[in-house]
């Protein structure tokens, strides 16, 4: 029964000996999405709810005995209730403002935008008429159940309903209530349901990044400040999420962020309080659709500007592909280069760095300073930029007029091994092993994932190993409980290196780390 999409993974255990295991973990490809665990059923309960493709009987209002809703061209800001899936063993219906351009028709389909709100927010006739003045179909939600009588569950903090059973949670529906407007107006003559796409700001950004990842027909997605990866964000949420496994196993939009194929713009600003935007590289990294970075210095949380997003939709139909896209990133000691491939002139670039530590939101002083702009002539630009010393975190941001386009958000980690040129055992002849330690100590800007831990050029292969257990996070300790410093013990085995008196063995260690693009 398995398919493209699905894998299997099984932990093997190897034995060479009675008394020697070696126990390895069998790791899913990057295109699968592996069910098994814990949480087996509750993974393709979620997955399943992209399968909510039929479109949703619509309402006059939120009562049993209204009548049908209908839409037509000209349409803007109306209100409607669609039909949801049942909470508590009740029927509900989601609150929308719909709009549907004059121009529209089945022989001019137009593009639709889902829209989705801010936690405490509700739907917004105001967020519809910003794109069906640019010639969009636009649907606002409202996924807190604030404006029905026939309301699904409420928002509690943050996934604090994890112990609910996964059909009563927030998110559910939530998720639930963006694919089923996809379906809806999907269904409408007048919208190309080939060009349906969704954009969400804070909440709403976090449950347009995990929907991005279940319901595949989107043709964009513009989550703005909301991603993953945030049980280790350096805030609050990190402080709600590090050890809930029901986040880290089901909700994270990480686990399914592979299957987000569709172009998409993350949009954000230097010190969002509430998204660091390590988290949001590490969630765009894991998506392999074309992606615009969008960082704009001061904007203010859940905020943007309508010109960019219509500049990247605009594209998306219009081009053969974003009109500006990151073709690389090098650095070469402290000298940046990025290169740009753009349709459009590109008419300015600045370096935007911090040379201070915790986490984006939290103080941490940004600065803002003119960087090289050349044009190559082949509609690629290279912005580059001298780093200041000190300097921990950096993204170069370009322009053409006033539309924006960040390069992807980088970080300088370093980890100092103590004693840091080497470690000295002594084996006592008598002994079958012995033991030393060193400590491996982080300064980098939030925090880090030690994922490896092994041994090179071994004079005596298989001598060496590391006890410690790995992976593990280095960071600053406040909110979320979190070492600086690590402690790591390595084993010598003269069993297998067989030395005599007056013998040695020697090894390089390797301590390797996850960068925000996954790589190491």
């Amino acid at each position: 029964g398995l398919d493209t999409d699905t894998q299997y993974t099984y932990t093997v255990q190897m034995r060479d000996a009675a008394t020697t295991p070696n126990v390895g973990t069998a790791s899913a490809p990057a295109n699968a999405t592996t069910y098994g665990g814990a949480y087996a059923a509750e993974l393709a309960a979620v997955l399943a709810l992209g399968d909510l493709t039929a479109a949703p009987a619509m309402w006059v209002s939120d009562t049993l005995s209204s009548p049908a809703a209908t839409i037509s061209p000209g349409d803007i800001g109306k209100i409607i209730y669609f039909d949801a899936l049942d909470y508590n063993g009740s029927a509900t219906r989601v609150f929308a403002y719909v709009g549907v351009p004059a121009g529209a028709s089945s022989g001019n389909p137009v593009p639709c935008v889902i829209m989705i709100h801010g936690g405490g927010g509700t739907a917004s006739v105001g967020q519809v008429t910003k794109w069906t003045d640019r010639g969009y179909a636009a649907i606002s939600l409202a996924v807190e159940g604030k404006s029905s009588a026939m309301p699904g569950p409420a928002r509690s903090g943050i996934y604090n309903d994890y112990r609910d059973t996964l059909e009563n949670q927030w998110m559910y529906h939530a998720v639930a209530d963006a694919v089923l407007a996809n379906s809806l107006m999907g269904s409408l003559p007048q919208v190309d349901a080939n060009k349906v796409g969704v954009m969400g700001w804070s909440w709403g950004g976090v449950i347009c990044s995990t929907v991005m990842g279940i319901d595949t027909r989107l043709a964009f997605s513009i989550p703005v400040n909301g991603c993953g990866h945030l049980y280790d964000s350096r805030n609050h949420w990190g402080n709600g999420l590090y050890d809930d496994n029901v986040y880290k196993q089901v909700w994270d939009p990480m686990i399914r962020m592979h299957r987000a194929t569709m172009p998409a713009m993350w949009y954000s600003y230097e010190a969002d309080f509430h998204f660091p935007l390590d988290c949001q590289a590490e969630t765009y990294h894991a998506s392999p659709g074309e992606r615009m970075v969008t960082v704009v210095p001061g904007i203010g949380h859940a905020s943007y500007e309508m010109d960019d997003c219509y500049a990247f939709t605009e594209s998306i139909f219009n081009e053969v592909s974003l009109w500006c896209l990151q073709e690389s990133l090098t650095l070469n000691g402290n000298t940046a280069d990025v290169v740009f491939k753009s349709t459009k002139t590109l008419t300015e670039s600045k370096l935007v760095y911090t040379t201070d530590t915790g986490f984006a939101g939290d103080g941490m002083t940004w600065v803002i300073t003119p960087a090289a702009l050349a044009d190559n002539g082949d509609g690629t630009w290279t912005a580059t930029a001298v780093l200041p010393a000190g300097t921990t975190g950096w993204f170069v941001n370009v322009m053409s007029g006033t539309l924006v386009v960040s390069s992807d958000y980088q970080e300088n980690i370093t980890l100092t091994p103590v004693p840091s040129d080497f470690l000295a055992l002594e084996h006592p002849m008598t002994n079958d092993v012995s033991t030393g330690s060193f400590t491996v100590e982080f300064s980098g800007p939030t925090d880090v994932l030690v994922s490896n831990i092994y041994f090179i050029e071994e004079t005596h292969a298989g001598a060496l190993s590391v006890l410690s257990g790995f992976p593990f996070e280095l960071g600053h300790p406040e909110p979320v409980p979190m070492l600086m410093t690590e402690v790591i013990e390595i084993q010598f085995d003269n069993t297998v290196a067989g030395l005599l008196q007056g013998d040695s063995a020697s090894a390089k260690v390797i301590v390797a780390w996850d960068k925000l693009d996954g790589s190491t």
